[in-house]
């Protein structure tokens, strides 16, 4: 009875040693097992990410699955001969563009430059006749006191004759100084004949009359040259 007690022990912490202590047997003699699997898993996971990732990197430049090298070298040389065109073609572009603002750069210059001659032209005759007209008055002047002065000598009154005389040798230098160069000479002698007429006032009435006479002829001399000059000038 006994014994048999004792065999029903034993079984019975044979079974509880088995029911409890087979797990931790499994557990580790498959940890290695276990490993394996993870690295498997792990070198899987990679090669599908690559695999998806070569998928991606073919759809973007539309290479086909089944694409091989000669496909690809093909599809390169396409997309680096659109390139060089289009290179070709902005350069070109880039070259007609800066072609076109230098002629426009040009003819704006060339513009400028005809504008600003038409318009210096236009003032060098706008002031020649400025001056013609002041000077063809200033002559009008000297051609009237001449005039009174010639009066003043025929009735004698010396003084007034002097006065308008002395009046005249003043405009005189300012008619020489607004005058053509051919004309400047002719009044300087003109000038000379005046100092000349002023003196005889004194002595030789006759002779003063005679120069007076003479200035007053070559005013209406100067008067005629410079209208016919101004009309030179206004054509």
């Amino acid at each position: 009875m006994k014994t048999i007690i004792a065999v029903i022990l034993v079984v019975a912490v044979l079974a509880a040693a088995s029911f409890f202590g087979l797990p931790m047997l499994i557990d580790q003699q498959s940890a290695p097992i276990k490993k394996e699997m993870n690295d498997l898993n792990a070198r899987l996971q990679k090669a599908e990410s690559f695999i998806q990732a070569e998928e991606e990197a073919r759809k973007k430049t539309q290479l086909p699955p089944d694409a091989d090298v000669q496909k690809i070298i093909q599809m390169i040389n396409a997309l680096s001969a659109k390139l060089t065109a289009m290179e070709t073609s902005t350069g070109k572009k880039f070259i007609a563009a800066t072609e076109e603002i230098k002629g426009q750069k040009a003819a704006t210059e060339a513009a400028l430059k005809k504008q600003s001659e038409a318009l210096e032209k236009e003032a060098l005759q706008t002031r020649e006749k400025l001056r013609n007209t002041l000077y063809k008055a200033l002559l009008e002047v000297i051609r009237g006191n001449i005039l009174k002065a010639k009066v003043d000598v025929v009735a004698k009154n010396i003084g007034n004759a002097k006065t308008e005389l002395d009046g005249v040798t003043v405009l005189l230098e300012k008619a020489k100084n607004m005058a053509a160069a051919e004309s400047r000479k002719k009044i300087e002698e003109l000038q000379g004949t005046l100092k000349k007429a002023k003196v005889e006032l004194d002595t030789d009435l006759s002779m003063s009359l005679n120069r007076i006479e003479l200035i007053w002829h070559e005013i209406n001399v100067l008067m005629k040259e410079e209208e016919t000059s101004g009309k030179e000038v206004n054509k």
